[in-house]
Order: C-alpha cells, then sequence, then structure tokens
C-alpha cells in the first residue's frame, strides 16, 4: 500500500506539473498575414491641381483717358478683332496767357537757332570746298616736287577737319529744326485724329475669362481692363512639394481623377513640363515649403462634362513615375528595417522568421522586392513590436489549434 501511494503520488505530481508548465507557456502573438505575389505595380506621386487657360491675354489700357461702359461679362464669347471696350484719350491742357506768352517765346528763339544754325552750316560747307580746292591744288605741286610732303599732310588734316565741322554743324540744324517743331506743336490745338477714339480688340477667338474693369469714368495708363482666351485650351498646374517634383519628368502619365465629382471617370494626361524654378508656400499649419509648379495636359477632353470645365477649377493629380507589370511585391507593411537592413517576417508552421531582402520601388500599397524572396510566401503584415525571430503566431481572428 505504501508503494501504491507513492506512485500515485508522484503521478499526480507530473500532473500538476504539466499543468503549471502549461500555463506558464508563452502564448501565440495574433498577427495579420498576408503573402508575397507578381503582380502590376505604379508607383505614383498624388496632389490636388487647378486648371487654368493656356493661352491668357489681358488687355490694358493703353493710354490716360475716359473708358467707356464695359458691357462685356465673364464667360462672354468674343471673336479675334472684336472691340471688347473703348477709351477716348484726354485732350492736352489749356495754356494760359502767360503760359502761351512763354511758349511763343521759346519758339521765336528756336526758329532763331534754326537760322544760326543755318548760317553755320552754310559757313562750314564754304569752307569745306575751299579746303578741298587747296588739297587738290597742292596735290599737283607735290608730284612736280614744288612742296614738301609735311605740307601736303597739313592740307589733308585741314580738309578732313572741314569735312568733320560740317557735319557737325548739318546736325546742329537738325537738332535745332526738331526743338522748333516741338514746340510748334506744344502751341499747336490738338487734332482731332489725336483725340480719336482708341479701341481695345481681341486678340483671339474664346471668351471673357475676368472683368477688372466695368463702369465708365477715368483711367490710366496701364490698367487692366480684360482677360480673354479660349478656354477650350485649359492644362491643369500641380504645386508639388520639391522632393516629390524631382520624381516627376515631362512625359509621365498622369491620371486626372474627382474634376467632377466622386462618380466621374478618371481622364488621362500627361506631364507637359516641370518647372526649373520653385517657390515658397506657407502651409495651413505655418510651416514653410518649397513647392514646384508642374503642367499637365490633358490627353483628351471627350469626356462627358469636361467640357464645362473653366479656368481656376479644382482637380486631383495622380502622376505615375514608375511602373512595372511583373513585379514580385509585398504588401508595404510587411517591410521593416532592422539592423540598416530591409526585411520581412516570414511564417513557416505558426512560427515567425526573419528573412533580410533588397527593396526596390515602394508605393502606397506595396513594395517591390529584388532579392531575398519569392512569390506565394505567406509573411505577417504590421508586425508587433513584441514580435521576435522564432516566435510562434496566430493569424487574427483564429485560435490555436
Amino acid at each position: 500500500m505504501g508503494k501504491l501511494r507513492k506512485i500515485v503520488w508522484a503521478i499526480l505530481g507530473l500532473i500538476g506539473l504539466g499543468l503549471l508548465l502549461f500555463s506558464f507557456r508563452p502564448e501565440p502573438v495574433p498577427v495579420e498575414l498576408g503573402a508575397s505575389s507578381r503582380g502590376e505595380m505604379q508607383v505614383v506621386v498624388s496632389q490636388d491641381g487647378k486648371t487654368r487657360v493656356r493661352d491668357r491675354f489681358v488687355l490694358y489700357a493703353p493710354a490716360n483717358g475716359v473708358i467707356s461702359r464695359v458691357e462685356l461679362q465673364e464667360g462672354d464669347r468674343i471673336e479675334v478683332g472684336q472691340v471688347c471696350a473703348t477709351i477716348q484719350p484726354l485732350a492736352p491742357a489749356l495754356l494760359d496767357e502767360r503760359s502761351q506768352a512763354e511758349a511763343q517765346a521759346r519758339l521765336e528763339a528756336a526758329r532763331a537757332l534754326v537760322e544760326r544754325a543755318s548760317a553755320l552750316a552754310a559757313e562750314a560747307e564754304a569752307a569745306t570746298a575751299f579746303a578741298d580746292t587747296e588739297l587738290q591744288r597742292m596735290e599737283l605741286q607735290a608730284k612736280g616736287g614744288v612742296i614738301s610732303d609735311e605740307a601736303l599732310a597739313a592740307a589733308r588734316f585741314e580738309s578732313r577737319r572741314r569735312e568733320l565741322e560740317l557735319e557737325s554743324a548739318r546736325l546742329a540744324v537738325t537738332a535745332a529744326r526738331y526743338e522748333e517743331a516741338a514746340l510748334a506743336a506744344y502751341l499747336e490745338p490738338p487734332s482731332s485724329e489725336a483725340l480719336k477714339v482708341v479701341e481695345l480688340r481681341s486678340p483671339v477667338a474664346g471668351c471673357v475669362l475676368l472683368r477688372h474693369r466695368e463702369s465708365a469714368g477715368p483711367i490710366q495708363l496701364g490698367t487692366p481692363i480684360l482677360e480673354v482666351g479660349d478656354p477650350e485650351g485649359i492644362e491643369i498646374v500641380v504645386d508639388f512639394l520639391s522632393q516629390d517634383a524631382v520624381r516627376v519628368a515631362p512625359g509621365d502619365p498622369v491620371w486626372i481623377r474627382r474634376w467632377g465629382g466622386q462618380d466621374v471617370a478618371a481622364l488621362a494626361g500627361t506631364v507637359q513640363r516641370v518647372e526649373p524654378s520653385g517657390f515658397t508656400h506657407i502651409s495651413a499649419l505655418g510651416v514653410e515649403e518649397q513647392r514646384v509648379n508642374v503642367i499637365i495636359d490633358p490627353a483628351s477632353t471627350e469626356v462627358d462634362g469636361w467640357n464645362r470645365i473653366g479656368d481656376g477649377y479644382r482637380v486631383d493629380v495622380d502622376v505615375i513615375v514608375w511602373a512595372g507589370q511583373d513585379v514580385l511585391r509585398v504588401p508595404s507593411g510587411a517591410v521593416f528595417r532592422r539592423e540598416q537592413q530591409w526585411s520581412v517576417f516570414l511564417v513557416e508552421e505558426g512560427v515567425a522568421r526573419i528573412a533580410p531582402v533588397e527593396i526596390g520601388a515602394r508605393s502606397d500599397d506595396w513594395v517591390q522586392i529584388l532579392t531575398g524572396l519569392e512569390a506565394d510566401v505567406p509573411l505577417i503584415v504590421y508586425p508587433p513590436e513584441e514580435l521576435t525571430d522564432g516566435g510562434k503566431v496566430v493569424a487574427l481572428g483564429e485560435k490555436e489549434g
């Protein structure tokens, strides 16, 4: 009996020890499972942008004057050469009696200067003719050895000096006549041609995009009046962060989305150019950002509703900066960095195993795997921090078998 009792107690002890060890065994970590696969992959840079008319023209006031009321409104169709606005130039201010007398006196002085300059020009012309005659006479004497070479050189110098004096005198006559003409025009009352109404004509067929001035009244030179353009020639401008803009190149394919709501079909496009200069933009949080404008050309506008897109409309743009067809990929949440090495957690019979990999392109959903993995391999997506190599795992929603 004593021996049997010892055996029973030994068995009960072993059972208790087993239950104790079972109660303290590590629980499997619940994880989300995924798998590597082969398929299409794209790297997309997304940003919202706005439309703008490609060829835009601003009509400015060409002179000081009085503008008539601008009847055209935003959206009105216009043709090439159509009169968009008219401006009556301002008449010169009338001179009072004193100013009139002063201007008249300056005019008489200018006429006297013209006569004086003309007389000096005539004198210079006569002196030039005499110097030329003397030079010809001395050249003949030099051939006969009558005069020295020094005397001949002096005659040539005198002839050239007289020619330059004549040219200077003629220029003085021209300047004096211009001064006389300016003073005469100042005193002359304005002609009807000078006060002719100036017509502003459209340089392009399209419509009025923006009206800066509507009411009639005085207007100064250079004041903007209308902006016109062809709304069918629409392009899209998107301001990307500079670190995203360097990944975009002319010719990259583009998808234009949500230009008419959530349910409209995406419109294809192409990057036309990346502007070479960036600019500073203050975000809504007050952070300075360096941004670069990227210009996108819609490939086709034959989509229902696109003809109602105008200047300054908001659109969402996805630029495809990289694409591959048969790419070995894993979910983006499966890749993590450990000891300066990209790795993934594989699942082998309920146990997590770390596998180093070399990655390539990355998108929001996928990461390209270059080496270290094959297709259709189960792995862990978003591995928990407490998970270690060799740890037991169980898929979320499942119980350990």
